[in-house]
């Protein structure tokens, strides 16, 4: 699993409500490179999780940083930029323990 955690549930708008949780479809920002992507809000959850979460691993691997775009009611577009310093190591580690 691969998701952005935020201290209250994010109000977010032009999302595509579904059976208990809204579809989200946004940009996404690997260092340089400009993608789409789908999350997935459960209804009321302080978290998104990112649809496929085997591939934004695998991109937190290769990347520096990333920049997530949502749509915030009221607000419009913002941005959310993470720092990806010590991602690899963090990830390696989770898999290790999975492996003994």
């Amino acid at each position: 699993w691969a998701y952005v955690g935020f201290t209250t549930s994010p109000n977010l708008q032009d999302t595509e409500t579904k059976d208990g949780y809204n579809l989200i479809n946004t940009r996404i920002k690997w260092d340089d490179e400009i993608k789409n992507i789908e999350l997935i809000q459960e209804w009321g959850s302080k978290f998104i999780q990112f649809r496929d979460g085997k591939s934004v691993i695998s991109s937190i691997e290769k990347s520096d940083t990333v920049l997530l775009e949502l749509n915030w009611f009221s607000e419009g577009e913002v941005y959310f930029r993470f720092p990806l310093d010590g991602s690899v190591d963090a990830i390696n580690k989770i898999h290790s323990a999975f492996d003994n």
